[in-house]
């Protein structure tokens, strides 16, 4: 019964997810389209920042998802880390700003390389801290943020505000979970996804309070060193797409995008539609949705794999965040996945790791 409890859980979190992240995708890229004057650009930066805040809450589910079932793993991928620091951050400049909080940042030059890490849970972790040390810092505080690396691969960071302060500190996993008094607000996952991040990357992470009064949070862990046959590989000039996409404003957002590349593309409706237009014209890459209706992502990319023995890569683009669906597609003959809602930003680094990986086999 209990196992029966929590997979109708797991289902009820993805279905959740999925259908935020569907209309939330329309609404990212609306507003980033939008062209307006100087003066306007801080309401669309405000709009932009409370779209992160719920993409970033259903992060949080799927996270509590795959932590209590034990399927929660590491991504490592290679990408400059002062580049990774700077698009955690940059979001909270909006938050700080309006709440009459000074932020000042300082990022070493040492961070300034690529390494090999996972850069979407570091980006969680830096983001999950300051978040909250917002809503505990009070008008006319200041958060302070310092990184660094110390030799070639020890990564340091400090996170400090003036704001409330701990009653008591965590000191580990269970003292949080254990705690009624906790200093994260929000879903009340957020210190826990941190706290799991960095011991997976066999990191330390310490929260004292400090003085006069607030709270300063040290991270360090290890980084790897990405090898020069590893940097990333500049994109394609030149590439012809399909577009596997049944809802027509997320088909012509990510045409957009395509389009900003300047790449070519098509457009499919459906998979069955898909695997037809595969199987008579050449492409150099397909973004495939996989919820569709006549013919679904999975049985299309069976299809263009193992009957038409194609391997042009495919990048899912998807509101699926059910790990067995993932787990799937990658058996069928995915290449990589990102979530919807996506970006220009998120799209081009997807295209980085696919043209990398097909440089160097």
């Amino acid at each position: 019964f209990a196992e029966r409890v929590n997979k109708n859980k797991e289902r009820f979190i993805a279905r959740t997810s999925h259908e935020f992240r569907t209309p939330l995708q329309g609404l990212t890229a609306s507003i980033e389209a939008l062209d307006i004057s100087d003066s306007q650009q801080l309401t669309k930066q405000q709009a932009l920042y409370c779209v992160n805040r719920l993409v970033a809450m259903l992060d949080e589910l799927m996270d509590l998802q795959q932590l209590t079932s034990g399927e929660w793993q590491l991504s490592f991928t290679s990408s400059n880390l002062l580049s990774t620091l700077k698009q955690a951050i940059s979001p909270y400049e909006y938050a700080c700003n309006d709440k009459g909080i000074t932020l000042s940042v300082n990022l070493a030059e040492s961070l300034n390389k690529e390494v090999s890490t996972d850069h979407a849970r570091l980006t969680q972790i830096v983001a999950e801290i300051i978040n909250n040390a917002v809503k505990f810092t009070p008008s006319q505080g200041r958060i302070a943020v310092t990184a660094a690396c110390q030799g070639e691969q020890h990564f340091v960071m400090e996170i400090q505000d003036n704001g409330k302060g701990f009653e008591k500190p965590p000191t580990d996993l269970l003292s949080y979970e254990n705690d009624s008094e906790q200093h994260f607000q929000g879903l009340k996952t957020g210190l826990l996804r941190v706290m799991h991040i960095v011991k997976a990357l066999k990191g330390e992470i310490q929260f004292l309070n400090a003085e006069p009064q607030g709270v300063k949070v040290l991270i360090n862990f290890e980084l790897e060193s990405t090898p020069k046959s590893a940097m990333p590989a500049p994109l394609p000039q030149a590439l012809h797409c399909l577009i596997v996409e049944d809802n027509p404003l997320n088909a012509t957002i990510l045409g957009r995008m395509v389009s900003h590349l300047n790449y070519s593309f098509d457009v499919a409706e459906n998979g069955l539609i898909a695997t037809d237009k595969a199987s008579d014209k050449h492409y150099d890459l397909i973004f495939m949705d996989l919820n569709m209706p006549v013919m679904d992502g999975f049985k299309a990319i069976d299809i263009i794999r193992n009957e038409q023995g194609q391997q042009v890569p495919i990048l899912v683009v998807t509101a699926n965040t059910s790990n067995e669906d993932l787990q799937r597609v990658y058996e069928l003959g995915a290449n990589l996945h990102v979530y919807k809602p996506i970006s220009l930003d998120s799209v081009q680094k997807a295209l980085s790791i696919l043209f990398t990986e097909s440089s160097q086999g």
